[in-house]
């Protein structure tokens, strides 16, 4: 396989250009036409125009053909790899926003937050890949994590079991400095991974919850040391603690604060009026559609089923919000302004349509149906963090 601009072609030998026109014929993509963008390893660099936007995406040889003006060539199916390893950065695009809220509320602009929408969907990723509930780069001279801590008994969340044994702690999240660049990486870091015990816990509040545990580490010194395994998880977990593999396609969006965080309350009780004049003259609701984007994210505003809870650091000030890791990425109604525009029409009417699926693909179930949130400070030189939980 040839490397830089340039691909032989086996039937022929001559080279295959970069600007070439292709057809998708195999995947998620089928049927559409693009150009032929480079390749990388094993794969095709193809770019596609969805929704009106150039997007590049990575395909398989088994996926696309080559057009020519004779014949149109595919690749040999002895080649085939399944479509659920393939990662594909940017087709789940969110709805421009359908109405500015900085109209009808002109404090908001001073509050607009930038949050990276990770759109986890169902794959096989790998230890080298960005994932939610994929393997983990763990070094082989590491020994996994596990628990040992009384959690709460799944038939009777009065009553605290000891555990038989340490319980192995499940991957939820991996996100490698190279697709999500925005993360408050430590110096000499540029992977970020969240495991927690899947079995619930007591906390000072009352709540019962998983016990989440975050790494930091650096990419090159892991593989240096040697990849381990990612354990499979226990038999006896309670459903919903587990999420299933998932790739992840990051995609940046802006957001502004729920109604209830005090940003907004400290403007007074005609911020509502305002807020519900946005509903009543374009039938977008500002807390569902319009503030603060759902489902698994990194950064903006955290998006909370019940009221803010902001962790506050030994050293006085607010933590921030490093990542939210939710039970589904939006619900029927949410789902009209932030599901996936390849989810649902372009052309939705949140007064008279509706939708029907990608609700949940990591088949979380926290608590019911809420998030976990993570915060962390990066003012102070270890970087402390925090995690909080809610549900509905």
């Amino acid at each position: 396989m040839a490397t830089g601009d340039e691909r032989p072609d086996e039937e022929t030998g001559s080279g295959g250009p970069t600007g070439q026109a292709v057809c998708i014929v195999d995947g998620a993509f089928k049927g559409l036409p693009g150009t032929l963008a480079g390749f990388d390893g094993d794969e095709i660099l193809v770019d596609l125009d969805i929704f009106g936007r150039t997007t590049r995406v990575r395909m398989y040889q088994h996926q696309v053909s080559l057009s020519t003006t004779t014949r149109q060539r595919t690749i040999d199916p002895a080649d085939y790899l399944p479509p659920a390893r393939v990662q594909v950065f940017g087709m789940r695009a969110t709805r421009p926003l359908p109405v500015d809220p900085v109209r009808f509320l002109p404090e908001l602009a001073s509050m607009a937050r930038t949050t990276i929408r990770l759109h986890p969907h169902r794959g096989e990723p790998e230890a080298g890949d960005s994932s939610v509930g994929g393997p983990l780069l763990w070094p082989v001279t590491e020994e996994w994590p596990t628990c040992s801590v009384p959690y709460v008994d799944p038939g009777d969340f009065e009553v605290d079991l000891e555990h038989r044994r340490p319980v192995p702690l499940v991957p939820v999240l991996q996100l490698y400095q190279r697709d999500v660049a925005a993360l408050p990486f430590p110096d000499g870091k540029d992977v970020l991974q969240v495991l927690w015990c899947p079995f619930d816990h007591r906390d000072d509040r009352g709540g019962t919850w998983p016990r989440p545990e975050l790494y930091w580490r650096n990419e090159a010194a892991t593989r240096a040391e040697g990849i381990g395994l990612t354990p499979n998880p226990p038999q006896d977990i309670p459903s919903g603690k587990v999420p299933q593999p998932c790739f992840v396609d990051p995609e940046q969006v802006t957001e502004y604060p729920y109604e209830d965080e005090d940003e907004l309350r400290c403007l007074g009780d005609d911020r509502r009026l305002r807020l519900e004049d946005i509903k009543e003259q374009t039938g977008w609701s500002y807390q569902s559609h319009l503030s603060v984007a759902p489902g698994v994210k990194v950064g903006g505003w955290p998006g909370w089923t019940q009221w803010p809870d902001w962790p506050t650091c030994r050293c006085g000030r607010r933590m921030d919000h490093l990542l939210t890791v939710s039970s589904d990425e939006y619900d029927v109604e949410s789902g009209l302004r932030w599901a996936p525009v390849v989810m649902v029409r372009a052309d939705i009417d949140p007064r008279t349509d509706s939708i029907s699926r990608g609700f949940s693909p990591t088949d979380l179930r926290i608590g019911d149906m809420g998030g976990m949130y993570l915060f962390i400070c990066p003012k102070c030189p270890d970087a402390p963090w925090a995690s909080r939980f809610d549900c509905c």
